[in-house]
């Protein structure tokens, strides 16, 4: 049989579809590390996680027999892709069903390709992140009791250097964000009034933090201006390390 004679269905699958995924996902790990100095660095990264928990769907469903025409019918919907894979036999715990059905309702990737109005509570590229590694392993196991065996490898994060020590008002923000668990207090505003800074100085402290991949936005709401941060691992590193908490 010559090339022309193989099927769509035996091109796409289930290893070439994990073998992307992983590449997405590593990708967007690196790039994530990266700290590119652009306007919006964290929305190529946020695609990158999106596709590839995409990809590794597809290549369980995929493993235990449905064809091309079943993983259009479904489509980008990571929701359903989830469903399907776990009424498949995929093993999933319940908070990463919950990341994956949000990645799906608030339309993540699109919103990561295009501006969009509105109130958005978006997975951070930290739970992108943690869904995306946790479905590596899932995967690899789930296709390894199919009988279609992918390499198993284990990956650390890259580390994130950071050029020098934070100022005292970037760490006194960190450790807000560190030990504030309700939404509400990391709002800009919010953080700002508790924090007695001006709202600009409190948002070139913020923009520090994220380029140096500490923290990161996760809600915005366009209608009336609210941003709401969150601390990453990073900066959870940061923080327990220097022994910053109180």
């Amino acid at each position: 049989m010559n090339a022309n004679q193989i099927d769509d269905n035996e091109r796409t699958n289930a290893t070439g579809l994990f073998n992307t995924a992983r590449s997405y996902w590593r990708s967007a790990e690196h790039l994530n590390a990266a700290r590119i100095k652009v306007t919006h660095p964290q929305a190529p990264v946020t695609f990158l996680f999106c596709h590839a928990i995409e990809l590794y769907l597809k290549s369980y469903l995929r493993g235990t027999g449905a064809d091309l025409a079943e993983l259009k019918k479904l489509g980008h919907r990571v929701a359903n892709l989830a469903k399907a894979a776990v009424a498949s036999g995929l093993k999933l715990e319940p908070q990463q069903s919950e990341i994956l059905s949000h990645v799906d309702d608030a339309d993540v990737a699109i919103e990561a390709r295009y501006i969009v109005t509105g109130f958005k509570s978006l997975p951070t590229n930290e739970a992108l992140a943690s869904a995306a590694e946790v479905l590596d392993q899932a995967v690899s196991a789930g296709l390894a009791n199919l009988g279609v065996h992918v390499r198993e490898e284990k990956f650390h994060r890259p580390d994130v250097q950071v050029e020098g020590e934070l100022s005292d008002a970037a760490t006194r923000v960190l450790v807000h964000l560190f030990t504030t668990h309700e939404r509400q207090q990391r709002e800009v505003g919010a953080m700002a009034s508790k924090l007695a800074l001006d709202r600009g100085v409190l948002e070139y402290h913020l923009d520090q933090l994220n380029e140096a991949k500490f923290a990161e936005r996760a809600a915005i709401n366009y209608r009336f201006g609210h941003v709401y941060w969150a601390i990453t691992s990073e900066g959870r590193k940061y923080v327990v390390e220097r022994k910053l908490n109180p």
